[in-house]
């Protein structure tokens, strides 16, 4: 799972795809042009109006905007071909002065794109700087609108071609707005072999992508992901306190659950996928006795107070702890605690999960003052021969104890890790020594209370 923006494979119809061409040099732009602050491209349609088909920066809000032709340096530039400067904004009437200052637009360039000679379109660069623009930067980033050209024409032609041949590849989708002017030849069927070979040759592995995330489409329109669940232990009674809902998604592809998870993130799919799991482990908790929670994992992006209260559906929330994943960068943590809010208020718990381990488990911890933190398994794990490990638990052992927090030690396989646990006091514990996760029909709890109990040597 990740958050923010993660890196997303691109398919091989973005790779046809103008726009996405165009969105990539208008990010470049800004770089290339330090003084810009706000770079966008605009197109002429059919109608003969302006369209701004994608911007970066200050100009990014200009994105799918009619713009007006007859009073913009834009329109001026199409009329007349050739590149225009605006050194101030406030004093040049040929610009859209209303426009210019709610985006803070003081001086910009527009150089026009081309196609056969006839101005298709703008390259608009801005600044919130008066005159910012010298004259050898105008010549200079005028060859981009060259190359801009060039893309918008020749890419046009390779998306048409890769629309008609992997129209019919679920999960894709028509390219965008920008195309060819031929009409597309009547469609003769889908041609599997040519169409993988194409879909590859843009983008090397695009066929086992599309695969995937097909799979993926299924798993969640199926709604039936198969769960186990993994007992967590009072470490202090024996007793089974809660259990871990683990998903196992069924391949093909044969994936761990943490790369179903990734590839599903990468694809776009992450949230989809993260709630169904969350969906089918609340509906298999439902057979378990009322006393016991479940834990739930999801990420930061999918966990909306709405979308989470609907996963949980007719389970009472306040069985339910849903464990922060630590793999996840936060970039708005005041949006975040909105929502962890909003569910205590219907009673559902928040643990964080992996602490220990990285930077932003202790972000988490810091900002959402989580009910149950876990120790990673990597602390966990051997924490009975190493004094480091020990000093580390010890510490998060203090903190849980000022902060009003419970904490769970995972990852729990010897009976040397388990004793040193229970010395240190932590609450509870989880791992394979105690009880391996199951079905929830071959759960025996009070078998596991029993077992347990030996093992953090209780009496019966």
């Amino acid at each position: 799972m990740t958050g923010g923006d993660p890196p997303r494979a691109a398919s091989a119809l973005e790779v046809g795809n103008p726009i996405v061409l165009l969105e990539r040099i208008t990010r470049g732009a800004l770089v290339l042009v330090p003084v810009a602050d706000g770079a966008c491209i605009e197109l002429v349609d059919k109608g003969g109006t302006l369209v701004c088909v994608c911007g970066v920066g200050a100009l990014a809000g200009l994105v799918g905007q009619h713009l007006s032709r007859d009073a913009s340096l834009a329109g001026a530039t199409v009329a007349s071909g050739i590149t225009l400067r605006c050194e101030d904004s406030e004093l040049d009437g040929r610009v859209d002065l209303g426009q210019c200052r709610r985006l803070g637009i003081r001086s910009m360039i527009c150089m026009p794109l081309r196609r056969e000679g006839a101005a298709i379109g703008v390259l608009n660069l801005s600044s919130a700087q008066v005159g910012a623009f010298s004259d050898d930067l105008v010549a200079a980033v005028s060859e981009l609108a060259d190359f801009v050209s060039a893309v918008v024409v020749s890419a046009s032609q390779v998306a048409s071609v890769v629309a008609r041949m992997l129209r019919r590849i679920p999960g894709e989708e028509a390219v965008g707005p920008v195309r060819s002017d031929p009409p597309a030849p009547p469609d003769v069927g889908p041609l599997p072999g040519i169409a993988a070979f194409v879909a590859d040759v843009l983008s090397p592995g695009a066929t086992g992508r599309l695969e995937l995330r097909r799979r993926i489409q299924t798993v969640v329109a199926g709604d039936a992901i198969p769960v186990v669940f993994q007992p967590i232990v009072d470490v202090a009674t024996g007793e089974v306190a809660a259990v871990e809902a683990l998903s196992r998604i069924p391949g093909p592809p044969d994936l761990p659950p943490d790369r179903w998870f990734a590839e599903a993130g990468a694809l776009g799919l992450g949230q989809e996928l993260e709630l169904a799991a969350v969906r089918a482990a609340c509906r298999s908790a439902a057979l378990l006795p009322q006393g016991v929670g479940v834990a739930v994992n999801i990420g930061p992006d999918a966990l909306t107070a709405d979308a989470v209260l609907a996963a949980i559906g007719d389970l009472d929330p306040a069985r339910v702890v849903v464990e922060l994943t630590e793999h996840v960068a936060v970039a708005d943590y005041g949006d975040l605690r909105s929502h962890v809010q909003e569910l205590r208020e219907r009673g559902v718990r928040l643990s964080v999960d992996d602490a220990g381990s990285g930077y932003a488990s202790l972000c988490h911890i810091l900002r959402l003052a989580p009910e149950i933190i876990k120790l990673d398994h990597e602390l966990s794990q051997g924490i009975d021969t190493d004094p480091a490990r020990q000093s580390l638990a010890s510490a998060l052992v203090t903190f849980s104890r000022l902060t009003g927090s419970a904490l769970v030690a995972e990852g729990i396989e010897t009976a040397g890790e388990l004793e040193v646990v229970q010395g240190l006091g932590i609450d509870f514990a989880q791992g394979y020594y105690l009880a391996r996760p199951a079905p929830v029909a071959a759960l025996d709890l009070g078998g596991c209370r029993a077992s347990c109990r030996r093992k953090l040597r209780l009496a019966s």
